[in-house]
């Protein structure tokens, strides 16, 4: 602060960027961004999924809904102010996953004032080198943009635990008190999963002592002044709720559970004629014993089976009969729910062949001849460079093709291994207690997907993955500096 706050501009770059070892950081910085940004080139203007079309027509239509959490939708909007492209957004995501790993991996190396080189570097570069990383940083999601905070926020964790640990604990400002507030509550409505963080990240500060009780109690007020605004004030100005529908985003979540009791061929009912009644009003039960299993989300398939369309059909009251059959039939089946759960969730890791990994709409001419996005001319998949977008191209088929535990697929994109490296630390808490700590937060996310994730999509837990490599250097350093006393 004292070298920021002289007049002399060539001490304050000297500082920012050459002393106590900044330049590292600025390498990484460089390094990481320059090879994200070889991938926005290979498939220029960026990645765009159906979830993400939907998103940039909330930006120019300006009807927001929170099918998709309209605050990604707000962000678009802002970026479109600089540069009306999708590009802006993939940029946006550059700069801050570059800046996000950077910041990491330079505090890991000077952690205890010395460089931690051996365990930093292996997995700096596996983090650049990464295909999962590089094509969700430039896909428009809201998916990259919540992995960064959730792996932010297992960061601090760990961090905050460290320093305190050995006599040197952060000391925190109102500034920085608010930042980390604004941080918390956009992690918390950027995705419906996120709302568990609310009442987990203030019981993780407080159980392990991470902030004094005055600074905590300034973290949960503006925290919960900004998650009121957020989510009820600005949302309902908005129209934001009232445009949503709720029953179904809650069919979705709970679809492939009641699929799965009519494909057991056999579960435990007091009224199984009656239930069939009521699920045959959308779909037979013969359709759901041939065609289900956990990639179709057959209950709202609206490709070659389109029972999605035929939902609409449907009564408000029907619609909620189907759902009821999850919370009058789940737990005397549970063991049918948990084997679903556990195949959705363990695909979603790397096991199977059907884990949905990456899309990119701009690839896919016949989805501008749809009068849904006629409001989207100019939107051209034009790759600013040949031979990037054929290496682009080979990397993403050998990660997306699944032929057993040595393809490409398992290798590239296996979310199984940072998956047991953080079961690993969390049950190493006596010997590597703040990296514990960080691992703990992260699998409270884990049992919530487990619980209500829709289908085994690489997406809702690319968390887990880029959580993977930050914390085995975590874990090494701390091992090797344990806490004193």
């Amino acid at each position: 602060r004292a070298r920021l706050g002289k007049a002399d501009w060539r001490s304050a770059a000297r500082y920012l960027f050459l002393e106590r070892g900044h330049w590292i950081f600025w390498v990484f910085w460089a390094v990481s961004a320059g090879v994200l940004t070889l991938w926005l080139l290979a498939e220029w203007p960026g990645s765009l999924t159906n979830d993400g079309m939907d998103v940039w027509m909330q930006s120019i239509t300006l009807d927001f809904n929170n099918w998709h959490p309209y605050p990604y939708a707000i962000f678009i909007l802002a970026l479109r102010q600089i540069a009306d492209t999708p590009a802006a957004v993939s940029i946006a995501q550059i700069l801050m996953t570059a800046s996000l790993g950077s910041f990491i991996f330079y505090s890991l190396l000077y952690l205890d004032g010395r460089r931690a080189i051996l365990p930093v570097a292996p997995f700096f570069l596996l983090f650049v080198l990464s295909v999962p990383v590089g094509v969700s940083t430039i896909t428009c999601s809201k998916d990259a943009l919540f992995s960064l905070l959730v792996v932010f926020w297992a960061f601090f964790l760990f961090y905050a635990s460290y320093r305190k640990g050995r006599g040197s604990p952060i000391g925190f400002t109102p500034a920085s008190i608010f930042v980390l507030s604004f941080l918390f509550i956009a992690a918390c409505l950027l995705r419906h999963n996120g709302i568990i963080m609310l009442v987990a990240l203030p019981l993780f500060l407080w159980g392990a002592r991470l902030m004094p009780p005055k600074r905590l109690g300034q973290f949960i007020a503006i925290s919960a002044f900004l998650f009121a605004m957020g989510y009820y004030v600005v949302a309902n100005v908005l129209g934001v709720h009232k445009k949503t529908d709720y029953q179904r985003m809650e069919f979705v979540h709970v679809g492939n559970q009641i699929a799965a009791l009519f494909a057991a061929g056999g579960y435990y009912s007091d009224d199984y004629d009656r239930d069939r009644k009521t699920i045959e009003k959308l779909i037979f039960v013969d359709d759901i014993k041939k065609h289900f299993v956990p990639n179709t989300q057959i209950l709202w398939d609206t490709g070659e089976h389109d029972y999605g369309r035929r939902y609409y059909t449907l009564s408000r009251r029907e619609r909620q009969d189907i759902i009821n059959l999850y919370y009058t039939r789940a737990l005397p089946n549970l063991h049918i729910i948990m084997a679903e759960r556990a195949d959705t969730f363990f695909s979603a890791l790397g096991f199977g062949g059907y884990t949905f990994f990456y899309a990119n709409a701009f690839r896919s001419p016949e989805y501008w001849s749809s009068p849904d996005f006629k409001l989207l001319p100019g939107f051209i998949y034009s790759p600013k460079s040949d031979a990037l977008n054929r290496i682009a191209d080979r990397l993403i088929m050998r990660a997306s093709t699944y032929r057993g535990v040595r393809s490409g697929a398992f290798i590239y994109r296996n979310l199984f291994f940072p998956f047991c490296c953080i079961l690993a630390a969390a049950a190493l808490y006596k010997w590597i207690p703040s990296t514990a700590l960080a691992a703990l937060f992260l699998m409270v996310q884990m049992l919530l997907l487990f619980i209500a994730m829709p289908g085994p999509d690489f997406r809702y837990m690319y968390y887990v993955y880029l959580s993977g490599f930050f914390l085995f250097p975590m874990a090494v350093i701390e091992a090797l500096h344990p806490r004193r006393g």
